[in-house]
């Protein structure tokens, strides 16, 4: 049996928990668009799109995350029409965020940020309202300070409210383009404990794991307290979906022949995995790299125990100059082969 020295077990763990770190940010442009997506999220942070409520006409563009529509002149807070930024923390870890950032402008004379932990934004809590606003053409830096403690398996909803309007209706909050500093949450990561027990993988918020890729990183980086099973909930896993290839699974802590990692579809899920050259230059080696990992099982039926082949795990990579597999064996010392690796009902 092989065993994982001390002192790099410790080189594995994560450094986060020691220092605050942007969370995550919404820059704004994507793929040399404009996006509402996340584009930056540190290590164990989930989160969704930016977004507003229907009536502020929410408009992303070059010029920023621009609405309209929230009210008129001397009117009071409207708390139907809002900016909202959601986030969580992932498999088991947890989160204090210690600073909210964006740049507005517009043509409106208050604003208030608040905060709660439910998805219908009931318990809210002020962060203070900010009169009088800067307004017109001059794009201002907001930066609240805070101190919320975000939960393994709490979501916090973060809104901007915008109200009494000077002259006209428009009110932005400015992203990337342009240089400025996007709507972003700051704070700091306690990481998880070795995993144990059955996650989700999907783009859906509501899954553990939004790529197979994080959570072949998640093994790596935590190791395992028990057997771990990933359930695979969507259809398509590819690089545009954000696949790093080849999935790469290291010799990880807590590997035993009782605490294995399997990776299969959920019930009545047909997944396929499609690795491709992203770039058109990079060849893929693999889809699967197992470099000296041990006790992963790769179960292509989306029945427990079933034999149904549900997984298709193609390398589609066209460059042909390269030696190319869909499973990679590798070990990377001369005394550590990857042991009890188990394909099975699979499609390759």
């Amino acid at each position: 049996m092989k065993t994982l020295p001390l002192y790099f077990a410790f080189l594995l763990l994560p450094l986060v928990g020691f220092s605050q770190v942007d969370l995550v940010k919404w820059g704004g442009v994507y793929n040399n668009q404009p996006s509402n997506v996340p584009t930056f999220l540190a290590g164990y942070v989930a989160a969704d799109e930016f977004t507003a409520s229907s009536d502020v006409n929410l408009n992303t563009n070059w010029n920023g995350f621009e609405t309209s529509g929230w009210g008129e002149a001397n009117a009071l807070a409207d708390y139907s029409k809002y900016y909202q930024m959601s986030f969580r923390p992932t498999i088991g870890a947890s989160l204090t965020v210690t600073k909210i950032r964006f740049k507005y402008q517009g043509e409106y004379r208050k604003f208030e940020v608040r905060y709660s932990k439910n998805a219908d934004f009931s318990g809210s809590v002020s962060l203070g309202i900010t009169n009088p606003a800067q307004f017109y053409n001059t794009g201002t830096q907001k930066d609240i300070a805070t101190n919320i403690y975000v939960a393994a398996g709490e979501r916090l909803y973060v809104r901007i409210f915008v109200y009494d309007k000077v002259g006209g209706t428009t009110w932005k909050i400015l992203h990337t383009n342009g240089n400025n500093v996007p709507p972003t949450i700051q704070g700091v990561v306690t990481a998880p404990q070795p995993l144990t027990g059955t996650y989700t993988i999907g783009q859906a918020l509501s899954n553990d794991f939004k790529t197979i890729t994080d959570a072949a990183n998640a093994v790596n980086n935590v190791g395992v307290q028990g057997p771990v099973t990933f359930l695979l909930n969507d259809a398509v896993y590819n690089n545009t979906l954000g696949e790093v290839f080849p999935i790469t699974f290291n010799q990880f802590t807590g590997t035993s022949a009782a605490n294995t990692v399997t990776i299969r579809p959920n019930t009545g899920v047909n997944s396929r995995i499609d690795a491709y050259n992203a770039n058109g230059t990079v060849p893929v080696q693999a889809v699967f790299k197992m470099n000296g990992a041990d006790n992963i099982i790769i179960d292509g039926s989306n029945i427990a125990g079933g034999t149904s082949k549900n997984l298709t795990i193609d390398n589609n990579g066209q460059l042909t100059y390269t030696n190319r597999s869909v499973i990679f064996l590798a070990s990377p010392g001369s005394s550590n082969a990857p042991e009890n690796v188990t394909i099975k009902n699979a499609i390759l």
